[in-house]
């Protein structure tokens, strides 16, 4: 798949004459798998190996993935598209947690025809995933695997996160929890220092009912 990147126009022209321009170009790449110009902005197409027929499949544009889990792809965090979609260039880095340079999970959906095992028909048809990076206006494969369960993670997850890690993503570093409850806990002793004992407890009482509630509101569902 290489998909070509659309630049803005060399000359300038009218606003209707840009209008005219664009409406030509939908008319003759409709139905040809070209991606559309959206307005003035560079766009790319996403890569599309599967087949055209409906069945699993579906892109991610990467931003971190988890060290030290069990094969899921709930590890790999970012964000979803459909394949063969023509989107804008910015649109693959919506924010700094992902790369200067876009990392693509493509589940390019099954390479044989759908099996099951008579028990439970469960579903053992082997799906395709590829990692791609995108190189100036070419995806660029960085590996492939197939998998008839979430084994594909153990696969691409090393090679995923060193692209990640050259392409420039900002990774959101963990919060220490015990230096951020002994800040909290150094703000409360500066408020009562000069209080007496019963207003202290008073005080102590109204943050234990306020957290209360923000635990009750927090925890997991």
């Amino acid at each position: 798949m290489r998909p070509e990147v659309l630049g803005t126009a060399a000359i300038p022209e009218s606003e209707q004459e840009h209008r005219d321009r664009v409406n030509l170009m939908v008319r003759i790449r409709k139905g040809s798998g070209e991606q559309k110009p959206v307005g003035r902005e560079r766009v790319v197409r996403l890569p599309q190996s599967g087949p055209n027929r409906q069945c699993m499949k579906y892109c991610k544009l990467l931003s971190k993935v988890d060290q030290n889990t069990g094969p899921s792809g709930y590890a790999f965090h970012g964000k979803i598209f459909r394949p063969g979609l023509s989107c804008a260039l910015s649109s693959l880095r919506p924010s700094p947690e992902y790369p200067e340079v876009p990392v693509l999970l493509e589940c390019a959906g099954p390479i044989e025809p759908a099996k099951y095992e008579l028990k439970g028909m469960r579903d053992v048809t082997s799906y395709l995933y590829i990692l791609w990076q995108l190189h100036g206006s070419t995806w660029v494969e960085l590996a492939r695997t197939q998998s008839t369960s979430s084994t594909w993670t153990l696969d691409l997850a090393h090679v995923a996160r060193r692209a990640l890690s050259e392409g420039g993503a900002q990774e959101r570093q963990p919060l220490d929890m015990s230096a951020a409850a002994n800040r909290i806990m150094g703000l409360f002793e500066r408020e009562v220092e000069g209080l007496d004992g019963l207003e202290k407890w008073d005080l102590a009482c109204l943050l234990h009912d306020s957290i209360a509630a923000q635990v009750a509101y927090w925890t997991p569902r």
